[in-house]
């Protein structure tokens, strides 16, 4: 109560306000530096000390902040860092889907048509409009789904003739 009542007349806490101990004995030791302290009501201080040499005096100098305040500007920038770091994730995560999509659908379209064509529909023909790699893997499976349709219609004509001259041969009942 006498400090406060002293600093409250001399309207400053210079010279009058309590200070961590540890830095000012370092600082009495011939040490200097900065270090996060607490004070006496548990409060913590980031803290720079260092010796004043001064002919005839022991003096130290002390500066202290609260370590919020002193460290506001490093935490928005840290905020601010992963802010940014989560949206460049999420906007990479999000441009990956779309190119994969993007890549993938001419594998797709060819799947597609193979499964048609092992489920037996006959008229199978894919888009095969690009100048690439997918473009050519298109046009050799057109071609194979045609070859695939003339053999099945040579193979039906060929059964279809057999079948007649079977009929020729042999009656019905047979």
């Amino acid at each position: 109560p006498a400090r406060l009542a002293r600093i409250k007349q001399h309207g400053t806490s210079i010279l009058l306000a309590m200070a961590p101990a540890a830095p000012i004995v370092a600082a009495e030791k011939g040490e200097s530096g900065t270090n996060i302290v607490e004070d006496n009501n548990g409060k913590r201080l980031l803290v720079s000390y260092a010796p004043l040499d001064l002919p005839g005096l022991k003096w130290v100098m002390l500066t202290q902040m609260d370590e919020r305040e002193a460290l506001a500007a490093q935490t928005a920038f840290s905020r601010t860092v992963l802010t940014v770091a989560c949206l460049m994730g999420l906007l990479s995560t999000l441009l990956s889907l779309w190119l994969a999509r993007s890549f993938l659908r001419p594998v797709t379209i060819l799947l597609d048509g193979i499964d048609r064509l092992r489920k037996g529909e006959r008229n199978v023909t894919i888009a095969d409009d690009t100048h690439d790699e997918f473009g050519d893997l298109a046009k050799a499976f057109n071609g194979m789904a045609a070859d695939l349709k003339s053999r099945d219609e040579v193979i039906e004509s060929k059964n279809q003739a057999y079948s007649q001259l079977l009929k020729r041969i042999f009656p019905d009942t047979v």
